[in-house]
This record gives C-alpha cells, structure tokens and sequence, in this order.
C-alpha cells in the first residue's frame, strides 16, 4: 500500500526551508556588510596609524631642521616643545627637546639632546624619540705649537722651540735667529727654520673674541690685584673667591697686571684691554677639565718665567696643594714641595704675546696680534685640544643621532 502525504504538510517542510534559506541569506548579508564595515575601519586605522608615523619622523626631521639652521638653538628653544601641535595635512604633530643631562640646554654646548616627535592622525597616535650627542670640528688653529693672527718674530741672536706641532702665522713668519721646528705662514717666511717651511699656506680661522666672554659667564671673579703665592682650584681659592668648575676671572680696568708664584688648577680670565698681563718667577697653570682652556687674556702677555732653571717652590712659604687642590692625587699640609714651572694647556690672547726667560708652554698658543718669541723659550704641542677641542675652539658642532637609541615611545 502505498502512502501519501498529505499536501498541507508538503507546503509547511517547502515554507520552512524556504524560510531558513532566506534567513541564511539574510545572515550572509548582514555579515558581509558587517565585515565591510570592519574592513574599511582597519583600513582607516591603518591608514591613521601610517600617517601618524610619517608625522613622527617628519617632526624628528624638524627638530633636526632647527639645530641646523640656528647657531644659537641652544638659547632659542628651551628645555618642552618646541613646536606643538603643528598642522600638516589631515594630521598634526609635535616636537619637545630636552637635556637628559641636567634639563638645561644653555649651560654647555656639547649637552646632549633628547627629541621627541608625536605624530597625530585621527585617533592614531606615533611617538619617536632619538639622542643626539654633539660632534665637534676642531679650529686649524688648534693643530699648531703657535699661532698668531698677524705675525711672528724671533729677533736676533734668539731661540725659540716648537716641538710637535708648528710655528704658524696669518701674516708673516720672521726668524733673525732660530726656530727649532716647522713653520707655516700665510704670506713669506724668511730667516733659519730647522724644519720644514710652508709659504703661502691656507689662512687659518681664529677663534671668534666672544669666547673671552663665554668663559667669564663660567667664573668668578677676583679683585683687581697682582697675584703672588695664590692657589686657585675647582671649588676653593686662597683668595677667598670660589668657584666650583675652578674658572676665574678678573678685571683690570685697562691696567697691567702681574702673576708670580701661583698655583692654577683650572682656568683664568684676565681682562686688561691695550695693557698688559706678565708672568714671572714661578707658576704652575693647567685646566682641571679637557674641555677648557687654561689661560685666555683680552689684552697682551708675557711669558717671563725661567721653566728650565727653576721651579715652582713651596719653599716655606706656601703650600700649593691643600687638601683642597691637590697635585697627581695628593695633597698635604707641609710646605716643601715644588712644581714644574710651566703652562700646561690652551692660552688664548687677543694681543700680543711675548716669550721670554725660556719660558715653556706644553700645549698651544694662540694670539690675535705678534708672537715676539726671546730668550730660549718653547711651546711643546700637545694634539689633545685639536682631537677634543675647548669650549669656545671649535669650528663647528653638530648633533648627530647615537647609534641604537632610536626608539617607540607608547603614548601617555
């Protein structure tokens, strides 16, 4: 026998799969457009979070523009942003820079430099942050024994020694007597040079008279006195001024000024415009830190001190390394040692500078004027200031991204 079945339920199976058809439809549907929906917001996403990273290195690139293109972006942008919230198309981004050092830009022109660059493009954010440290070029100056910006001379019957490096001058170089070592010049030299003789050598860029200036801001200052039995070092001095880099200065007011038996651990400002500094008997002057000059004068020096025959003595009557300001490490309370009797370092005079007595400079020396050299007198070269230059000597600097610390920051 053979069964039927009945119509109606027929047309109630054919309505029901009719029906989850048209909802499997309607399912499909609904998620097609749902993952359109999640598509095109990734791809927004996507597209914000690439815009906001160029944002972020175009701003780094800025921060960079910035030091480039202004000398004196150390005192033009403080430690914050810089730039903030800047437009650039849909987006915008800002730039921050800070000393991770001590937060003060101004203080030193070799401080390093933290920037930080935000990108922003809808609600994507991009944060990049770089360390730049400074790379000096030293000044050719810092390259020789001597240098002078008009001239040199070593008159008649006289000696002067240049070891290491050598006698240089803008102008020109005349030897009546003899100069032990190499001589450059810009236009002639004439007279005995036991080494090799350069005429018509490249002019060389002198350090800028400002730099006189930058080491006062750095100091303390001294009354106007001449100095005899005097230590000075980073912290204290005998004369009752203090200064923790071990910088002072003093001012003249247009008048000579003298220097004898006196002990420098630092640097020294003089300020004598058209008169004169001279150093006599016995001192022992060198810088405390590398990058700093021992010695710079606004006006003339003489070197009159006999390096070769005497010390710098104690002699019972001062002692020139308290506890205070020791020497090699040491320091005691007797008063019975001695020193060499020498400048150790950078001198830097915008006069005239005169050697005389055999006095001895181990490092370089560089004036504005005439170097008149007497006596047997020398200068032995040391190459440090040119391969780390003095504050105030380089040629230029500039800051240059260090090597691994390019880095993501998350956003606060």
């Amino acid at each position: 026998m053979i069964r039927r079945t009945p119509l109606s339920s027929r047309r109630g199976s054919t309505y029901a799969i009719v029906l989850m058809v048209s909802t499997m439809v309607t399912l499909i549907g609904l998620t097609a457009l749902t993952l359109a929906r999640i598509s095109r917001r990734s791809v927004e996403l996507s597209s914000s979070a690439a815009e906001s990273r160029q944002l972020a290195e175009a701003g780094v690139a800025y921060g960079r523009g910035l030091i480039a293109g202004d000398a004196g972006w150390r005192t033009a942008h403080a430690n914050g942003d810089w730039v903030s919230d800047l437009k650039l198309g849909d987006g915008a981004m800002t730039v921050s820079g800070v000393d991770p050092d001590d937060a003060d830009l101004d203080d030193w022109n070799r401080d390093p430099l933290t920037l930080t660059a935000r990108g922003q493009a809808g609600n994507a954010a991009h944060l990049l942050q770089v360390r730049l440290e400074s790379v000096t070029t030293p000044l050719d100056v810092l390259r020789t024994a001597l240098h002078a910006g008009t001239s040199v001379s070593v008159p008649l019957l006289q000696r002067f020694a240049a070891t290491g490096g050598p006698v240089s001058s803008n102008g020109t170089i005349l030897s009546l007597g003899k100069i032990y070592g190499d001589a450059e010049a810009t236009l002639t030299i004439t007279g005995t040079v036991t080494g090799t003789s350069s005429s018509l050598s490249p002019l060389k860029v002198m350090p800028p008279t400002s730099v006189i200036d930058r080491y006062i801001s750095l100091g303390s200052a001294l009354s106007y006195a001449s100095l005899d039995k005097v230590v000075m070092a980073p912290g204290q001095s005998s004369l009752g001024v203090n200064n923790a880099l071990g910088v002072y200065y003093m001012d003249t007011g247009n008048r000579d000024v003298s220097i004898r038996r006196t002990r420098l651990n630092g640097s020294l400002i003089v300020r004598c415009v058209g008169k004169t500094l001279t150093i006599d008997t016995g001192v022992f002057f060198q810088s405390n830190d590398p990058l700093m000059a021992t010695l710079l004068v606004d006006g003339n020096l003489v070197l009159d001190y006999p390096s070769n025959s005497t010390p710098l003595m104690e002699g019972g009557v001062r002692n020139f390394n308290p506890a205070w300001a020791p020497y090699q490490g040491v320091g005691d309370t007797d008063s019975s040692d001695y020193y060499p009797n020498e400048i150790q370092g950078l001198i830097y005079v915008t006069g005239n500078v005169t050697f005389s007595n055999g006095a001895r400079v181990r490092g370089t020396v560089i004036c504005g004027g005439t170097a008149t050299c007497n006596g047997f007198s020398e200068v032995i070269y040391n190459p440090s200031a040119y391969t780390n230059p003095p504050l105030g000597f380089e040629a230029s600097i500039s800051m240059m991204p260090k090597s691994g610390t390019w880095r993501r920051v998350l956003p606060p």
